[in-house]
């Protein structure tokens, strides 16, 4: 009698029945990696099945979201994977636990994973926090920035923007003065002090009086002078623009002047 093999761990699954993730969890799908995911599968194969949960006739995916899309932009008709029937609630805690564990997972990415579980499944912020071994604070403060200006959450999302300087500048409420401080953010780079002097002087612009000597007529707040400010590269303190000094040395030769300086020397 011949012996009977083991069945798979994973089965075929046409890729027609399967269901996308729902929710905000990933914020940019990375087409280059798509792309690049799905050349690999083209020479090797799937070799790690995704994780599929059983909703009725059809089936929602717990992990493998991109291996998935990869396989979808092959034009396979079937993907391999592991399928076990799981409640809708613990779907959303597998798929959280496996969101949180990414490499590459950014703040607001993680703001959405712990905002899914709040709108979707009435998790409380303390009960995620337990749950994840993260302080409540750090769930409250993550989905903060999800009430912030969404260019800022943008900037933050790319890495273009510290956290704490979207937080700050996102006291300006004025949409032209923000996306003006946020462009100079990005384009000049901005530390959290710099950001500080940017959110006080637009503050002071808006209890700007001009003088009723002056026949000629005052520039309004929007118009006034705008100072630039870098970081110092050696103290990185902010520094207006038209103070900054330039020379022009290699590299090597940049470095030994920076650590001479640093250490006081001459």
């Amino acid at each position: 009698m011949a012996v009977q093999k083991p069945a798979p761990e994973y089965q075929d699954v046409p890729l027609h029945l399967i269901d996308e993730p729902d929710g905000r969890i990933r914020l940019e799908l990375d087409q280059e990696k798509i792309e690049s995911l799905a050349e690999n599968i083209k020479e090797v194969g799937q070799i790690q099945p995704i994780n599929l949960a059983i909703q009725g006739t059809r089936y929602e995916i717990i992990a493998g979201h991109l291996r998935f899309l990869a396989l979808k932009k092959l034009g396979r008709k079937t993907i391999k994977a592991i399928v076990k029937t799981v409640p809708k609630n613990e779907i959303a805690l597998i798929r959280a636990s496996e969101n949180l564990k990414r490499q590459n997972l950014t703040p607001i990415e993680e703001a959405a994973v712990y905002a899914d579980l709040v709108d979707q499944y009435g998790m409380t912020k303390m009960g995620i926090a337990e749950k994840f071994g993260v302080a409540a604070s750090t769930v409250l403060n993550r989905m903060n920035l999800l009430t912030l200006h969404p260019d800022i959450q943008k900037f933050i999302h790319t890495g273009l923007l510290p956290i704490q300087v979207g937080v700050e500048l996102n006291k300006i409420d004025n949409e032209r003065e923000l996306k003006k401080s946020l462009r100079d953010a990005v384009n000049n780079g901005c530390s959290l002090e710099t950001a500080q002097i940017w959110v006080t002087e637009y503050q002071r612009s808006l209890t700007y009086e001009p003088s009723t000597s002056s026949p000629d007529r005052p520039m309004t707040p929007e118009f006034l002078p705008r100072k630039i400010y870098q970081a110092c590269e050696l103290c990185e303190k902010p520094v207006e623009v038209e103070d900054m000094k330039m020379i022009r040395v290699c590299q090597t030769c940049y470095n030994t002047i920076a650590a001479g300086l640093q250490k006081g020397g001459d």
